[in-house]
């Protein structure tokens, strides 16, 4: 097997489908979040793991003070701010051989 095809293999994704369905629309901080996931897959491949990728963002907008050289004085400007709160990346299905046709 060439240098090239090697290479093509890892970086082209598999011909496969996953969605994921939860039980609720949104989810707060401490909860069990509980869903489905589907994967359809129309090419046979092998999976080192998949997982959800889960983070909370905290976003505000506030009245920040600038000092403009210009004015010469101090401006209040809105800005928006924000604060990663929680991050996750729990795996949902470790090492896997995907057939062709999987459901």
């Amino acid at each position: 097997m060439s240098v090239f095809k090697k290479l093509k293999e890892k970086v082209t994704p598999p011909k496969a489908r996953l969605t994921i369905e939860l039980k609720k629309p949104f989810f707060v901080l401490g909860d069990s979040i509980e869903g489905v996931l589907k994967l359809e897959s129309q090419e046979e491949f092998y999976c080192t793991e998949i997982r959800c990728e889960l983070e909370c963002v905290e976003r505000v907008r506030r009245i920040r003070r600038f000092y403009d050289a210009n004015l010469k004085r101090d401006v209040e400007q809105q800005v928006w701010e924000s604060a990663v709160l929680f991050s996750t990346r729990p795996p949902l299905i470790g090492a896997m051989h995907i057939p062709e046709g999987f459901i």
